[in-house]
């Protein structure tokens, strides 16, 4: 990119005509910036909790910094998305550089959530959407340096930078990357802490109780249990016929958000239900024997009706958490509200 920068009060723009910009120009900045800031914006206010950043875990530092990367998705890259459309449609020199610049921040998140492989089920942030993104992003940004409208419109040799640029960018940049730096601290510090902290029950167990080594619990009498045992993992079943079935996992993990507890709820949804109507008959959060409980429970329109309870049990103490999903056909007993107050940790 040919560009000087020059000062504020020489913003002439490069033509004194009306002149209309068409074409996949037009669909760039209405479809590939607009549209596409909008729907970040969007989302971004609807999914946002603070909770998500009161993790207490790499500490106040992190914390902060979330809510200012939060801030960039919510306020500034919008301000900049628009900016870049008027300097476009207003002809100014610095409109090429704007746009390349927003194509490379957009890529650069994208490239980033593909490598800590945080998606979602469905939706803006799943994997389909994110590759889609990295891909637009490419194409766009070799339309800005090929096209002969834009090369037309903003010739190199006139192209400029604006001190307001450079700081607005900046701005931007530097927020985002010290949020980064802080996610991977605090990665590394919260694996150091599992092997400090997430500690194996060695204790003798109880006659009755079963361990898979990280947690302990006494089952329920009307339901059987098995442990299966796989490459990766070991888990227990516990069952009655076919009028219920609950699968209980353990892991060494702390992230007692409601982000992470949806998360990991749609990788646990049954493939077999995906296609039913569903309702949320309740969701609560509450302590029970000093642990942090997260539990929902769905209906699905099916025949018969399934009711499938899924619940995220944490101790701070030993930085360990116990997943448990339940498929049933009776409404009336709660096996799993009896389960969670029946583990122990240690």
């Amino acid at each position: 990119m040919d560009k000087t920068r020059y000062d504020e009060d020489d913003e002439r723009p490069l033509y004194e005509e009306h002149i209309k910009i068409k074409g996949w120009l037009s669909f760039f900045l209405i479809f590939g910036i607009g549209a596409g800031a909008i729907i970040t914006l969007v989302f971004s206010i609807i999914r946002f909790s603070i909770e998500d950043y009161i993790t207490n875990t790499f500490g106040l530092i992190t914390n902060i910094l979330g809510l200012l990367s939060a801030g960039v998705d919510v306020l500034l890259i919008p301000i900049l998305a628009g900016y870049t459309i008027y300097s476009f449609y207003n002809f100014k020199p610095n409109a090429v550089f704007l746009g390349k610049v927003y194509l490379v921040l957009i890529f650069v998140s994208n490239i980033i959530l593909l490598l800590a492989g945080e998606f979602e089920h469905q939706g803006i942030g799943s994997l389909q959407q994110v590759a889609k993104s990295l891909i637009w992003g490419i194409v766009w940004f070799i339309y800005l340096c090929v096209s002969t409208q834009v090369n037309r419109l903003y010739p190199k040799q006139n192209r400029k930078i604006f001190n307001r640029d450079l700081f607005l960018i900046g701005t931007i940049a530097v927020i985002l990357m010290l949020y980064f730096i802080s996610v991977f601290l605090n990665t590394i510090w919260i694996e150091a802490k599992n092997e400090l902290i997430g500690t194996p029950i060695t204790r003798n167990l109880s006659e009755g109780e079963y361990s898979d080594g990280r947690i302990a619990f006494v089952p329920i009498d009307e339901l059987d249990v098995e442990k299966q045992i796989t490459e990766d993992n070991e888990y227990f079943h516990l069952y009655s016929g076919d009028s219920i079935s609950i699968t209980l996992i353990s892991m060494f993990e702390n992230d007692d958000t409601p982000r992470f507890f949806e998360e990991c709820m749609s990788n646990w949804i049954d493939e077999d239900f995906l296609d039913y109507e569903y309702r949320i008959t309740d969701e609560w959060r509450f302590l029970t024997n000093g642990n942090s409980v997260h539990l929902k429970i769905l209906q699905y329109e099916s025949d018969p009706i399934v009711n499938w309870s899924f619940a995220l049990v944490f101790n701070k103490k030993t930085n360990k958490c116990a997943l448990l999903s339940s498929y049933s056909r009776s409404e009336n007993e709660l096996f799993i509200d009896r389960l969670i107050k029946r583990i122990h940790f240690e």
